[in-house]
This record gives structure tokens, sequence and C-alpha cells, in this order.
């Protein structure tokens, strides 16, 4: 499995997190910044924020909303972040339900309210098993 530095640094210490994401932004383009950190895929299609999904790592997940609310446009925001699927046709939602943590269901949940049409949350059956339960 190839990852970058910063997809290791979302399964481990957020500090480092931080720190990448302050050298990327001052060095990088937004595009750059965009496309080689926020919406970079691994070669099992995983972005970083699949894979603090994966980890239950909040307080990455976090971070990576915060920064794409800044840096991505809506359609971003949307497509090829919250409805990103990785090789599996997993979305980071199917990932977290899939480890059964529903802490990061639930906040993820949230954020996706606030992004997502009705009809686009129904879509994702985890989602609408979760709030069954």
């Amino acid at each position: 499995m190839s990852k970058k530095a910063w997809q290791l640094a979302t399964m481990g210490k957020t500090e480092s997190l931080q720190k990448i994401w302050e050298w990327a932004k001052a060095e990088q383009s937004t595009e750059e910044l965009n496309n080689e950190f926020l919406l970079a895929k691994d070669d099992r299609k995983m972005t970083a924020w699949h894979m603090a999904a994966d980890c239950g790592n909040i307080e990455s997940l976090q971070k990576i909303w915060v920064w794409a609310k800044q840096e991505l446009t809506a359609d971003e925001l949307k497509n090829r972040l919250l409805l990103a699927k990785d090789n599996r046709e997993q979305t980071a939602f199917e990932v977290a339900a899939e480890k059964g943590n529903n802490k990061v269901l639930e906040i993820l949940r949230q954020w996706a309210v606030e992004e997502l049409t009705p009809e686009e949350l129904n879509n994702i059956s985890c989602l609408s098993a979760h709030a069954n339960n």
C-alpha cells in the first residue's frame, strides 16, 4: 500500500497532520493543495477522509472538514470528499459503519446534513440504518 505522509498522519497524531497542512498550504497552489492533500487517493482509492474515518480519528476528521470547507468548491466537497468511494465502492460513512464506529458515523452524518440533499442522504444506506437505531 502506497500512502503519503499526510495520509499516515490521519491515522496517528493530529499535530503531524496540522504541520503537514501548514507546510502544504504555504508551498502549494490551491489546486495542488486540493488534489494532493484533501482529495488525493491512495492505491485503494482511499482519501485521508476515508482513513481518518477508518481509524476513528475524530480530531483528524474535524481538521480535514474545516480545511475542506475553506478550500473546496461545494461540488468538490460533496462529490469528491463526502461521497468519494474507495476501491470497494465505500464512502467514509460506510467505512465507519463497517468498523462499528457510531460516534464517527454520527459526526459524519451531521456534516452530511449540511451539504447533501435528502435524496443523497437516503442513498447512503448506513445512514438510514443508523438513523433508525
